[in-house]
């Protein structure tokens, strides 16, 4: 079956699209610098050099951007997210790999990241923005250490309290790498690191069992 090419954007549409990314990108870049907090929508107006009445054409207030850069980069992030260890047995290798996908997330997404930090408790619509986004990595690693520990590779620790443990770390490293805009080889050192402590302290063994393996 045939699948029929997306129509071109007409030259409105056109205009359309690309005084809202104007927008989006003055907003993104005046959050950052003075907060989003001490942001009006007359700072954003005046540095994507639009009239003040644009504003409301995209969007009811600062909070929809953020809003609506928060959900696209959650869906982004999803999508990325497909493990790229299922041929691995070497768990510490399995677990790298994991964790990796997530630093490397915060880092590609640093300033979308960067302004829900500073804002998401100003408001509980932010506040939900900023915890749906958090959700992806922890249900990715709820559902790993779930099934290591029906496999009895995993130390025999209550599961809510690791993922509370893990998940805390994980974030707190995430922070860090925005706060502190780590470079690639930073985040490669980092996830090796971070890697080696989840391995020792939460499995019994360093390979899952072949036979196991196969019928996951």
């Amino acid at each position: 079956m045939s699948t029929q090419e997306p129509q071109a954007l007409n030259r409105n549409e056109r205009r359309k699209q690309k005084t809202k990314e104007n927008l989006r990108n003055a907003a993104i870049k005046t959050f950052l610098e003075v907060g989003y907090l001490n942001t009006t929508v007359q700072d954003i107006m005046e540095r994507a050099d639009l009239g003040y009445g644009t504003f409301y054409q995209y969007y009811k207030s600062k909070q929809d951007i953020v809003i609506e850069l928060a959900d696209e980069t959650k869906e982004i992030i999803k999508k990325d997210y497909v493990p790229s260890w299922e041929i691995e047995t070497d768990i510490y290798k399995r677990v790298v790999s994991r964790l990796k996908t997530i630093f490397d997330a915060y880092a590609k997404h640093r300033d979308v990241l960067r302004i829900l930090l500073q804002c998401h408790h100003s408001d509980e619509e932010l506040h939900r923005a900023w915890n749906q986004l958090m959700e992806v990595p922890y249900k990715a690693l709820k559902k790993d250490l779930t099934w290591s520990m029906d496999q009895g590779i995993c130390r025999d620790v209550d599961l809510n309290t690791a993922l509370v443990a893990l998940n805390g770390m994980i974030q707190t490293i995430g922070i860090h790498i925005l706060q502190n805009n780590l470079t690639e080889q930073e985040i490669e050192r980092v996830t090796k690191d971070v890697g080696m402590l989840l391995t020792k302290a939460m499995f019994i063994k360093e390979e899952f069992p072949i036979e196991v393996w196969r019928k996951k």
